[in-house]
């Protein structure tokens, strides 16, 4: 095969990729929606409660596909698109965006890498401190709230990743 047929191949595969990625990454924001509009949570439904839902089901569905490191990296990709675009709706500049994906960043692989530490050592207190403090804003480990967010990733990446 040619060089130029192996360019187009390889870019070809590189857009299926990333269609499958995006098409993951809608249906798990359709998820988030119905978790942070519910009112369940007594929370104001808003990029921080947003975000930090995100979070959280993107490190279960990443946990969870942690075989398949192209797809993973792909969709982590795709999120932070998605956060930058929140973000350029909420007002913030050019100027700032850099900073602020940087923070976005931070904080994002930060919370993701305590959730997969949790689910790696099967850690059910340690996820529900974590849920806790970063989603629900510092809540106690018994705070029932807690349980309705384990609850929306039960069967969550199955169901999101249905073709």
């Amino acid at each position: 095969m040619s060089f130029w047929n192996n360019w187009r191949q390889d870019k070809s595969q590189k857009q299926a990729l990333r269609e499958r990625a995006m098409r993951v990454h809608d249906r798990l924001v359709d998820r988030l929606l119905v978790v942070s509009g519910s009112g369940k949570l007594n929370l104001e439904d808003g990029y921080d409660l947003r975000f930090n839902i995100m979070v959280f089901f993107a490190a279960r569905l990443l946990y969870t596909l942690r075989d398949d490191p192209e797809f993973s990296q792909e969709f982590w990709e795709i999120t932070f698109e998605g956060f930058q675009e929140s973000l350029r709706l909420r007002g913030v500049t050019d100027v700032r965006m850099a900073a602020r994906m940087k923070q976005v960043m931070q904080d994002a692989t930060g919370r993701r890498n305590v959730y997969v530490v949790a689910w790696e050592n099967q850690d059910g207190e340690g996820l529900r401190r974590a849920v806790g403090r970063n989603i629900l804003n510092g809540a106690k480990k018994e705070d029932r709230r807690i349980d309705l967010l384990l609850a929306a990733i039960e069967g969550f990446p199955d169901a999101v990743m249905e073709e």
